[in-house]
């Protein structure tokens, strides 16, 4: 991938680690996206057939770069503890097909 996403996913990971502090509230999360306007789910609750997915939640922001064919979004995970505090987050780039 290109300098341009490198530099988009150090922008959010910057934007996030100043922002959301770990132990910040899944609601300051929730809230952090929405005014960043960023797509996301819902916290995963008791997946059965994934445990490693419990208590996280995805969000997504496409990224206005094309490397070649493929287009590409930023993924964020955000991980939290049983009494919803975030505990960990990941932000990687992906591709999203052509």
């Amino acid at each position: 991938m290109g300098l341009n996403q490198e530099r988009i996913e150090r922008s959010i990971n910057d934007s996030i680690k100043t922002e959301l502090p770990l132990g910040s509230s899944y609601a300051t999360v929730i809230a952090y996206l929405d005014r960043h306007h960023i797509e996301h789910g819902t916290l995963v609750r008791n997946d059965m057939s994934m445990p490693e997915l419990n208590n996280t939640l995805d969000a997504i922001v496409a990224n206005p770069i094309h490397c070649f064919f493929v287009s590409t979004a930023t993924q964020m995970r955000f991980a939290f503890s049983k009494d919803r505090t975030l505990t960990k987050y990941d932000v990687s780039l992906v591709g999203t097909g052509p």
